[in-house]
């Protein structure tokens, strides 16, 4: 007996293999191709969609590596240029003797004017007329003048007559 029954099972299960799931109706073996059919096409699709969107990706991926080469060209001669305009103010602050104290720039200038004409001058190079903190930035100032012009401004004004700020 035990050896009749795995021939048995052998047999059935070849048999229904054989005959691909031999209870199924005509319209069910119909409903099951059409499924497959529709699985094969879907699979179709989902790797036309997939091959698309890597294709896509990597124009993406190209374009950007370009846009960032060109990003990275523009900036280093951005960069180049802005050292060679940094060197040239550089000379020009070297050579309109600019000096430094405590953080800030000074510039003695021989022009002689009126202290509108000053104040508007010193706002057209990007600075202010001095405004004197302490007595050491007094002292400092005052060591520090050229000796061609004895007469500077400071940012002390009195636009209303006697009342000075």
């Amino acid at each position: 007996m035990h050896t009749v029954t795995p021939v048995i099972l052998v047999s059935l299960c070849a048999y229904a293999i054989g005959l691909y799931l031999p209870c199924l109706t005509n319209e069910s073996k119909k409903d099951l191709d059409d499924s497959r059919t529709a699985l094969t096409a879907l699979e179709t699709y989902l790797g036309s969609t997939v091959n698309t969107i890597e294709s896509d990706i990597q124009k993406t991926l190209n374009t950007l590596k370009t846009h960032l080469g060109t990003l990275k060209s523009n900036v280093g001669s951005k960069v180049k240029n802005l050292d060679g305009d940094l060197q040239v103010l550089m000379g020009d602050f070297k050579k309109k003797k600019w000096l430094k104290y405590n953080g800030h720039c000074y510039y003695y200038s021989n022009e002689n004017s009126d202290w509108f004409s000053a104040e508007r001058r010193c706002r057209e190079i990007g600075g202010y007329i001095v405004k004197v903190d302490n007595s050491s930035e007094n002292t400092w100032i005052s060591d520090n003048k050229t000796k061609k012009n004895v007469h500077y401004w400071i940012g002390l004004t009195d636009l209303k007559e006697g009342d000075w700020r």
